[in-house]
């Protein structure tokens, strides 16, 4: 199901994209001990997404950024976010650095994941 979702994430329609994160969204609530191995890989298609030319599909797609924060493997997103911070679009990079700057104040403990991946101070 979530292979699926994640190639419905890359869709050009703008509903079939948001109702996705949404679904997405709802899953990683309602079963997150079920989605925390697929969040590593799931988190760089997320991060892409805050290049999308619509506020609706980058403000649902933040909320679902705040989500993974918190279940995610720490090494593998900060990973993530700091191959991001250097993206071409200024929207990801924004928000690559709000998404780094929410994981430190959710998970303390991140501080050293973002020192290796090079993200942090």
């Amino acid at each position: 199901l979530v292979s699926v979702l994640e190639g419905l994430l890359d869709d050009l329609n703008f509903k079939i994209a948001l109702t996705t994160l949404q679904i997405l969204a709802s899953l990683v609530d309602k079963a997150p001990e079920a989605m925390r191995p697929h969040l590593a890989h799931l988190a760089p298609r997320l991060l892409d997404k805050f290049g999308d030319n619509k506020i609706v599909i980058r403000q649902q797609n933040g909320r679902m950024m705040f989500r993974v924060a918190r279940l995610a493997p720490l090494a593998a997103y900060a990973q993530a976010l700091a191959a991001h911070s250097t993206h071409k679009s200024a929207h990801v990079r924004e928000n690559s650095a709000n998404a780094t700057i929410q994981l430190l104040l959710l998970r303390p403990a991140a501080a050293e994941a973002c020192g290796e991946a090079g993200a942090g101070p």
